[in-house]
């Protein structure tokens, strides 16, 4: 938008994290459950097969539609079969281990941004790595809160 902007992540010791842009939280969660740091905790059931005659189409073609003379499409109806989705039966899965430190890292000694942009122009500066949520604040008031339009 042309304006100048203060992002932040904050990553908790309790797994949780949150996500800010100008000091307002946008996002959070908890690192485990949003983000694919471990295995998942359940699988499908790699035993269980969906069964043959499960019907999960929602609509089907309506058998007394008539075709009229040109091009024609069969309206839909409710299909009068349908079950649902098929709930694939879940199970624990054996790959998981919980990690209690997924927030912890001894040595960040570099950050890397994925950047996909359509205008050029657009310049960081200003990057803090800590581990004091409030200094990281001041901060962001300090330089951002200076510096925005």
């Amino acid at each position: 938008d042309g304006y100048t902007h203060l992002y932040t992540l904050i990553i908790r010791p309790d797994q949780t994290y949150e996500v800010k842009i100008d000091n307002e939280m946008v996002a959070s969660g908890n690192l485990e459950d949003d983000l694919d740091f471990l295995p998942p905790r359940k699988i499908n059931d790699p035993t269980v097969r969906k069964p043959t005659d499960w019907d999960d189409r929602i609509q089907i073609d309506d058998p007394n539609d008539i075709k009229p003379e040109g091009e024609w499409k069969p309206r839909q109806i409710d299909n009068p079969n349908y079950r649902g989705v098929w709930p694939h039966p879940q199970i624990d899965n054996p790959n998981y281990s919980p990690d209690v430190s997924i927030y912890s890292y001894e040595n960040i000694s570099i950050i890397g941004l994925d950047i996909w942009q359509v205008r050029a122009g657009t310049i960081f500066d200003n990057f803090l790595i800590t581990d004091d949520e409030v200094y990281a604040e001041d901060f962001g008031d300090e330089t951002w809160g200076e510096t925005k339009v």
